[in-house]
């Protein structure tokens, strides 16, 4: 019997052992589990929470840049690359796609120590029409690509460029950007946009970065030529018999119908007088050598021009007027040639021709070009609060100047001349009715998982 005990003591001893060594363990694996399932749980609250920000966001700015094109993605951040969440600890990365077929995916990744978890929502988005939504414009000059400074050309406020290339972005000795600069994402803006020299100052007052993400700059739909009702007779005011010719014009004698020439010469004056509503000129050709075109009324007139549009001399454009009040919607192929001295007070969008704005004359009012070319240069002072050409390299040469925003595809500036931010610009830009799509998006929620 004594063998026995002693077989059973051994074997009570080394089960005792067993599940001692199997209590600890299971403690140890369900403590690992624990911490596996509670940093996992707290990557699905990341997810959902981003998730849940950016459906708000979407929701609130309909207008978002987090919105890609057709076929395209938006990640944020950029690349395979995570935004850190310091209040919970982790980390999170935003994928939008668009689907097409007016379908938005978005996926939201919650990391917690070193586990992801993935969200996912579809949304439905379609435009409102109505008017052109344009993009905040807080910063004195954007391009897609290249910027080039020389003689002693300035820019007075915060400068943007899409370009990742390096020395896209060069200065001379007497050049400076007053203000930040940002570059394309992520490149160097120590290369992107390098000192002239390890011993130069930089030329750029702020700070220099990257932007998070590309910038975009879309053009408003175009307007097509107004169907007219009826064909009106030329205004032509260019003779000195002032007796002999017409010079003021109620708008029941143009309104809704299509005038061949508007021409003024000799330094006269033509008046136009829209009334209290809003009134539509028609016209294939202006053209004021000399001359003084004066709109009177508390109605706003827009002018639809086909084929030529010349101001010249010491002419003036609805001079006593406000920009607001008068728009210009030019189609013609021929360059615009703002020379001599000229007053122009009024919005203008020339849809593909290029512009030139030279002599010692001002600008009032906002420009949108769809053109490849606008050349400010001279002493012409452009005050136009907005040059708005993003598929067109813009230079400034001579004493040119824009107080204002300029939005152009490439830039350079030359001898005396400068950009000057003025703040608020966004809000006077004109109202233009557009179909493309471009309109305040609405979304509605298609699935979430």
């Amino acid at each position: 019997m004594g063998k026995y005990a002693i077989i059973l003591v051994s074997a009570l001893i080394f089960t005792a052992a067993t599940y001692s060594y199997s209590l600890m363990n299971n403690e140890r694996v369900s403590s690992e589990r624990t911490v596996e399932n509670f940093s996992y749980n707290q990557a699905n609250n990341i997810a959902q929470s981003a998730l849940m920000i950016a459906v708000r966001d979407l929701m609130d700015n309909p207008n978002s840049s987090f919105v890609p094109s057709a076929g395209q993605v938006i990640t944020y951040p950029q690349g395979n690359s995570f935004a850190a969440w310091e209040d919970v600890q982790g980390e999170y990365r935003l994928v939008f796609e668009n689907l097409g077929d007016t379908l938005l995916s978005v996926e939201s990744i919650g990391r917690f120590n070193g586990l992801d978890y993935s969200a996912s929502v579809g949304l439905t988005f379609s435009s409102s029409g109505g008017t052109f939504n344009w993009p905040t414009l807080n910063q004195a000059l954007h391009t897609d690509g290249s910027i080039g400074l020389t003689g002693s050309s300035r820019i007075y406020g915060d400068v943007s460029t899409n370009s990742t290339l390096d020395n896209d972005v060069t200065f001379g000795w007497s050049t400076w950007i007053y203000g930040n600069l940002a570059v394309g994402p992520g490149a160097d803006p120590e290369l992107v946009a390098p000192r002239i020299s390890q011993w130069a100052p930089d030329n750029v007052t702020g700070d220099k970065s990257a932007l998070p993400q590309e910038i975009n700059f879309d053009l408003p739909t175009f307007p097509d030529m107004p169907a007219s009702i009826s064909a009106g007779q030329s205004m032509r005011v260019t003779t000195w018999h002032e007796e002999q010719m017409q010079t003021q014009f109620h708008h029941s004698e143009f309104d809704g119908m299509l005038i061949e020439e508007l021409a003024i010469a000799g330094n006269r004056t033509m008046t136009l007088d829209v009334g209290s509503g809003d009134r539509v000129l028609h016209v294939r050709n202006i053209n004021i050598s000399q001359g003084h075109l004066n709109i009177v009324g508390d109605g706003n007139l827009t002018i639809y021009v086909e084929d030529g549009f010349t101001l010249g001399g010491g002419s003036t454009f609805n001079y006593s007027g406000e920009p607001e009040n008068l728009m210009i919607f030019y189609d013609g192929n021929n360059r615009i040639n703002f020379g001599g001295n000229i007053r122009l007070n009024s919005n203008m969008y020339v849809n593909k021709a290029d512009i030139a704005v030279g002599g010692s004359n001002e600008i009032r009012g906002n420009i949108i070009s769809g053109g490849n070319n606008v050349t400010i240069s001279g002493n012409a002072g452009s005050n136009s609060r907005v040059f708005y050409a993003p598929n067109a390299h813009v230079v400034l040469n001579g004493s040119g100047r824009v107080y204002g925003s300029v939005v152009a595809k490439s830039f350079r500036a030359e001898g005396n001349t400068f950009i000057e931010y003025q703040h608020g610009t966004d809000v006077d830009m004109p109202e233009i009715d557009d179909d493309s799509g471009s309109g305040a998006a609405s979304y509605a929620i298609v699935y979430w998982k």
